[in-house]
């Protein structure tokens, strides 16, 4: 891990002055780890108590775990949430994968994961970054020394982010360690917890994020406004926390929290489909700024923009799969928009998600996209679902007709109960595709992964088993801490 961090380090520079690195690399030493129960004490002297005495330092520390997430995001790998655009999509309906020569990425697309064979790395690198969010909490609630407004805002984002990460974890493997301590012997003897008491913690901290964060946006000087939202607003804490509820069935909730964003008209708007994932797109509510040094574009550009010729195995392994392409009703100019094709010399046709509109950069500075982690068509189908759920169907089908009449699709009307869900999860599916593992999640909680994922599997040539749904713990971390407990099936 401390070889990892090290990689890493170069790409704050766009933030602080190299006076500054030691703290930092110091700071990570302290809160980062290559599994969750070894956490290694400071290298030297000089500790996390300097990264946290003034303002430039302590920003540049939370700063660290979005480009964690965001170095992550610029290839295909299995290492990290915010590669959930590629291999969600393998493990779903989404993608079909050219390249079967690599297994890391072949054993997601059968649906063949084993605790010898899965990487470990969505695991280390979610609880790396939620230490060092437990460490920054911690040394936040106690200091003394920040600008208040610096500090409140660092610790809304430090909040923010432990949820965000155990959202994912709590959906990827189910029952996870709940790990709120920056203490390593308290973390060395975590057990698996409930994923309602992960559930509460998560709603707890976006609760207190929601006091703490910003109205507007910041970027680097989290005390000055800015045009780019690529910092947690208190907005951004309200719609993840809406889908947080929505996955965990507290629909009033959920449905209050979407209508806050929704509310919220002179800052986020439906943008036009060419538009939504474009950098301060008045759709998006929290993206991630791109930091690759050379290109500093986003992994799914990179990825799914298939050159002429089409899928190969030289950066380029997967295209759109028939369920998605077949999906969109006639007339959905989503399919216009956000897809296209390529031919290759056999004349077979590829299609490939085309929503993202910059593809590999040749040069630095040519980057027109950050990754959209959270915008407002989702909140609409938030809460679009919600109302259904609570009997509001003339309110959720309107909300559903919201996102259909961009995509140039006429209105749904008087469908019952059940035909709304079904139409919920069609739009989903449509509009959500190739974004953050939402279509594996989605098919998870709605109870259709197995119809849908027997027979995709098979396809795939794999054979699905339903204990499938939840990912094995790494074997690597079942021996690392013995009060870890695999998953069933495994």
């Amino acid at each position: 891990m401390i070889k990892y961090i090290i990689s890493n380090i170069k790409h704050l520079k766009f933030l602080l002055k190299i006076r500054l690195l030691t703290y930092i690399f110091i700071l990570i030493s302290f809160a980062s780890c290559s599994n969750l129960v070894q956490v290694d004490p400071p290298y030297t002297s000089i500790n996390k108590d300097n990264v946290f005495n003034n303002d430039l330092t302590a920003t540049a520390a939370i700063t660290y775990i979005y480009t964690v997430l965001s170095s992550y995001n610029q290839s295909p790998n299995v290492n990290s949430v915010s590669t959930l655009y590629f291999f969600g999509g393998l493990l779903a309906d989404e993608l079909n994968l050219f390249d079967r020569s690599q297994p890391n990425y072949n054993i997601f697309y059968t649906n063949a994961l084993n605790a010898n064979s899965i990487d470990a790395g969505v695991w280390n690198i979610s609880y790396s970054m939620i230490l060092s969010a437990n460490l920054a909490i911690e040394q936040l609630n106690s200091n003394q020394l920040l600008t208040k407004s610096v500090q409140q805002q660092l610790l809304g984002e430090a909040k923010f982010m432990r949820a965000f990460f155990y959202f994912y974890l709590v959906n990827l493997y189910g029952d996870v360690p709940l790990a709120i301590s920056s203490d390593p012997l308290v973390n060395s003897i975590l057990g698996r917890e409930d994923v309602d008491k992960i559930y509460s913690q998560m709603v707890a901290d976006l609760s207190d994020a929601e006091d703490l964060l910003s109205d507007d946006f910041r970027s680097g000087k989290v005390n000055v406004s800015s045009s780019q939202r690529v910092r947690p607003s208190r907005w951004a804490a309200k719609a993840l926390l809406s889908r947080i509820y929505l996955y965990h069935k507290d629909y009033s909730l959920a449905e209050q929290l979407a209508t806050e964003v929704i509310n919220q008209s002179s800052l986020f708007q439906l943008d036009s489909l060419d538009e939504v994932f474009l950098i301060s797109s008045k759709e998006s509510i929290w993206q991630l700024q791109n930091i690759n040094n050379t290109q500093g574009n986003t992994g799914e550009g990179n990825l799914f923009i298939l050159p002429t010729g089409g899928p190969n195995s030289s950066g380029y392994p997967v295209y759109l799969s028939h369920h998605v392409v077949e999906s969109f009703e006639d007339g959905d100019q989503r399919k216009s928009h956000w897809t296209d094709t390529v031919m290759d010399d056999s004349a077979n046709v590829f299609y490939y998600a085309n929503k993202y509109k910059s593809g590999v950069l040749t040069s630095p500075g040519q980057n027109i996209e950050y990754e959209t982690v959270l915008r407002l068509a989702e909140q609409y189908l938030i809460r679009a679902e919600a109302r259904v759920q609570l009997n509001r169907l003339t309110e959720g089908e309107s909300d559903l007709n919201i996102i259909r009449k961009r995509a140039g699709l006429v209105n749904l009307n008087g469908l019952t109960k059940e035909s709304l869900i079904e139409a919920i999860l069609h739009e989903r599916q449509v509009e959500l595709f190739t974004e953050w593992g939402h279509r594996w999640l989605d098919l998870k909680r709605m109870g259709k992964i197995n119809e849908v994922m027997t027979s995709v599997t098979a396809e795939k040539g794999g054979t699905w088993s339903a204990n499938w749904a939840y990912w094995p713990i790494a074997q690597s971390e079942l021996i690392a801490d013995h009060n870890l407990v695999q998953n069933v099936g495994y």
